[in-house]
């Protein structure tokens, strides 16, 4: 076999590295290509040519892809094997002309220009004038005509996507085996994810509990066998496995399996008017199974998880999310009017998308999306935006003090400064505050002014004083935290079921975020038609659970002898003693309420009836009058 020797083109293009940083800026100098000017000399004094065409230097490109570089050494390759032995000592003047004149085309989908951070930095005070806030936040119909946690978490999971779901289900079975296809009707799925969140909120160490004589749950038992609950959780699936594209071919989604769920809970949540307030932060839907989603993230109460990226209110409402599957940021997949700002960066972009544009909204990220260019980007689009940054991404000009520097000087605790740069023709101003640590943080729309007073332990004087704060930073406390919020809310009640399945994970995390949603929806549609809901979240949690476990007609089949009379006895007696009024849903849904006679008669629980009767609900289980005279029994499902 020839040994193969390179060519010049073939060099050139090792050569040719591209400058940048990880968020899409430089921060490089002239002086950091002085070895790359070296190694270039010593390449031209090989050639032995002493023609001024030798001194031109290839024009410097960034690749635009992995898949466009991998082209061309490709390209050079089959080059190379064609010419196994060129003539290095000696190029000819047309090959050095051409070497000197390689442009790779540039397109906004494959190649961003790349900026070094010139920025001037100038100390005074942010002079912030924008509009008054004007979009619109009033609920609208459908949502503000709902009456019961059922209908508002029917707004997310509603009859289109559950029968989606049933119909995956049996594709899947289908698929799995032909000669057994597993049939399920939307009345059966509605009662499994009442089963899931009744779970949720009473937690056993194992899902089989439930159906126990000793432990479990009676509404549990009365709604699905245990059996029955397995085979739906072994076969539920969301998407056709065979229209997935298969990894490396152009087209593939790694999140394929559960994207219909995912894109149709997202436009649910975005078409909710959207509070003035917004935050943007990252989720972790916890779990340890080995899988290529799998993130660790050291500073969460859960290292180990599926990464979300979510925008929230600062009440913890979920306006858009993203999975982190580390393709979001193609370049193919950016919008026209989107610029390139880096990894991080781009992912405030995207989840910003659906926020109305110029009518002023305050959008809030902490350090590891902020920088000055997006700022300015969003501020451009008439977002307002506010978050902490770290030193590194404002440019080599702006010197702020470190934490060593504030300790030499003797600095007090409070003080504060502010610099003021104009960033794309927008004036940013960020804000060094010296609480423990040094605090910076960078804005379009407020500053230090007004210094504000707030309470801080000493630990010297060993009481609570009192220091100077800069708005902006009480600002940022105020509104930062939705996110945070609603992860204490989904830890409060969770789904805990164990899977390896990662899009079943995903799963229950999205149905726990959907009654979170319906919670504070149905709170807010409280306080805009002045009633507020003083609901809990458990009891609005166990209020939708118990109506999808009773919806639709029964699933228990009586199997066996019929029990003795003590037997007979007992359970009745029980049954009397839990005399509780069933959800409105359950009793409106007209399925299996038949009138059974009882052997003892009871009050009627129908509302301003005094009679007794022997009749009562099979379903619902309470006494109602149904006679000539009163026939409550009629009125009450109606």
């Amino acid at each position: 076999m020839a040994k193969k020797v390179l060519s010049d083109e073939y060099i050139e293009q090792y050569l040719n590295i591209p400058s940048g940083s990880e968020d899409g800026l430089d921060f490089s100098s002239a002086e950091s290509d002085d070895d790359m000017a070296r190694i270039r000399e010593n390449l031209n004094q090989m050639s032995a040519d002493s023609d001024s065409e030798n001194d031109i230097e290839p024009t410097r490109y960034a690749p635009s892809s992995s898949t466009n570089c991998s082209t061309t050494l490709a390209e050079n390759n089959s080059s190379a094997e064609i010419n196994p032995r060129p003539n290095i000592s000696k190029p000819s003047t047309s090959s050095r002309q051409s070497r000197s004149s390689i442009t790779m085309p540039v397109t906004r989908n494959r190649i961003s220009e790349r900026k070094k951070r010139n920025l001037i930095w100038k100390k005074k005070s942010l002079q912030a004038e924008h509009p008054q806030f004007s979009g619109h936040t009033v609920l609208e119909s459908p949502i503000t005509t709902f009456d019961t946690p059922l209908q508002y978490f029917s707004y997310f999971f509603d009859d289109d996507l559950l029968n989606h779901i049933v119909e995956e289900m049996h594709k899947f079975s289908i698929q799995k085996d032909p000669s057994k296809p597993f049939c399920i009707t939307t009345y059966n799925l509605k009662k499994f994810l009442g089963v899931c969140l009744l779970m949720s909120v009473a937690p056993l160490p194992n899902t089989r509990m439930y159906w126990e004589s000793e432990l479990g749950i009676p509404l549990v038992r009365e709604t699905m066998t245990v059996n029955h609950f397995e085979k739906i959780r072994q076969f539920l699936h969301f998407n056709d496995n065979s229209l997935q594209v298969p990894s490396g071919h152009p087209g593939h989604d790694r999140l394929h399996k559960i994207r219909p769920l995912l894109e149709t809970l997202k436009k649910k949540c975005q078409n909710i008017p959207k509070k003035e307030t917004l935050s943007v932060d990252e989720q972790m839907c916890a779990t340890k199974a080995a899988n290529f989603l799998r993130q660790y993230l050291p500073n969460k109460p859960h290292k180990w998880g599926y990464k979300l990226l979510v925008l929230c209110d600062d009440r913890g409402m979920a306006y858009d999310f993203e999975i982190y599957s580390g393709m979001e940021n193609n370049s193919d997949l950016r919008y026209a009017n989107e610029p390139d700002l880096g990894a991080s960066s781009n992912i405030v972009v995207r989840l910003a998308r659906t926020i109305p544009r110029y009518q002023q909204y305050k959008l809030f990220f902490d350090n590891y999306y902020t920088s000055a260019e997006l700022i300015s980007f969003l501020s451009k689009q008439g977002i307002q935006s506010l978050g902490t940054v770290n030193k590194g991404r404002l440019g080599k000009d702006l010197k702020i003090p470190s934490l060593k520097d504030l300790k030499s000087t003797k600095t007090e605790r409070g003080h504060s400064e502010e610099w003021v740069a104009d960033v794309d023709g927008t004036e940013v101003g960020t804000v060094m505050w010296y609480d423990n640590k040094p605090v910076v943080l960078s804005s379009s729309f407020v500053g230090q002014q007004p210094i504000e007073k707030v309470s801080r332990y000493c630990k010297k004087q060993k009481k609570y004083i009192e220091v100077d704060c800069p708005k902006i930073v009480k600002i940022y406390n105020q509104h930062m935290g939705g996110v945070d919020l609603l992860d204490s809310f989904l830890g409060k009640y969770k789904i805990r079921m164990r899977t390896r399945k990662w899009y079943l994970r995903l799963f229950y995390h999205f149905l726990d975020i959907a009654t979170i949603n319906s919670w504070l929806l149905n709170k807010r549609v409280g306080e805009q038609k002045n009633e507020p809901s003083a609901i809990k979240l458990k009891d609005f949690k166990l209020e939708i659970a118990k109506s999808l476990c009773m919806c639709g007609p029964s699933l228990q089949k009586k199997r066996g002898r019929p029990p003795s009379a003590t037997d007979d006895a007992l359970e009745k007696k029980k049954k009397r003693n839990a005399a509780i009024l069933p959800p409105r849903d359950v009793r409106l849904d007209k399925f299996d309420h038949l009138p059974i006679w009882n052997q003892k008669r009871q009050r009627c629980k129908y509302p301003q009836c005094k009679g007794k009767t022997y009749i009562f609900c099979e379903k619902c289980r309470v006494e109602l009058c149904l006679n000539k005279d009163n026939n409550c029994f009629y009125k009450f499902h109606q």
